[in-house]
């Protein structure tokens, strides 16, 4: 990795990453801690039971992570965009935001899988099994985001 690569790889990993994190650990503990989001959307609720046929897992929980999952990667594009990989041309940046947006998506049921697998299966609370899963996601993150912003 060359000098440039490596300057980038940190900014990205120190900046964007405690950015993202700060945003989405403020979401997450907003809403764990004081918003019931299970309660608010019981149709909701019961759609993720059977779909992901998962009995034990607090969907208010999964709910709160996948909420503060889209706040950090909002943060996210808008940093990695004009700081990280410092692009001011506006030329391409619309299909960048979509290609940007469905790919957090896919990362955001990576996510929401993860954390409901290592809730159940390692009987961990949310706040481990969303910092286990943001390791991974992150160095994910790194990778497509190099392709996205490349000039």
């Amino acid at each position: 990795m060359n000098r440039k690569k490596l300057k980038q790889f940190l900014r990205f990993s120190i900046i964007n990453g405690g950015l993202g994190l700060i945003a989405g650990g403020i979401t997450l503990y907003i809403l764990t801690e004081y918003v019931n989001l299970g309660d608010k959307f019981p149709e909701l609720n019961s759609w993720l039971i059977k779909t992901l046929q998962i009995k034990d897992v607090r969907t208010d929980d999964l709910l709160s992570s996948t909420i503060a999952c889209l706040v950090g990667y909002a943060v996210g594009f808008f940093v990695q965009r004009f700081w990280i990989f410092k692009e001011t041309k506006h030329g391409k940046s619309s299909k960048k935001f979509v290609i940007f947006i469905a790919i957090s998506i896919l990362f955001l049921l990576i996510n929401d899988t993860s954390v409901c697998l290592l809730e159940k299966n390692l009987d961990i609370g949310v706040w481990e099994a969303q910092a286990i899963t943001t390791i991974g996601i992150a160095v994910l993150s790194y990778l497509t985001s190099v392709k996205i912003f490349a000039h």
